[in-house]
């Protein structure tokens, strides 16, 4: 009998609570600049053809890309570009810093690449 009344409290108190609030939408990144945009390509042909496959499963947003590709979290430009998740360092420009070196993920994929400008 008591638990009884303890179960109808409870249900009670989770009925009054109402409904969750909704869950907060996350604005989208403001839309790459042309040079940004020049930028990635020449890096990405750099790096596309030595990308390979280097974790267990494919990474379908930027969201589960960077913990599965274990991005540094001084990389915190981000971006998706031609169908890639890409991260890197921002310059004072905006874009990416090939010199700190810039991660490549293949959207829906396990691939990744990564691209670092040296002497």
């Amino acid at each position: 009998m008591k638990a009884t009344l303890a179960l109808l409290m409870t249900a009670g108190v989770l009925a009054a609570a109402g409904p969750p609030g909704p869950k907060p939408v996350v604005p989208a990144p403001p839309p790459l600049s042309k040079k940004d945009r020049d930028q990635l390509a020449y890096l990405l042909a750099k790096a596309a053809p030595k990308a390979k496959p280097k974790f267990a499963y494919a990474a379908m947003t930027l969201a589960e890309a960077r913990p599965l590709a274990d991005v540094p979290a001084r990389l915190m430009w981000q971006a998706e570009y031609e169908g890639w998740f890409v991260f890197g360092v921002k310059t004072a420009a905006g874009g990416p810093d090939e010199w700190s070196g810039v991660f490549f993920v293949r959207k829906g994929t396990n691939v990744m690449g990564y691209y670092r400008e040296t002497w």
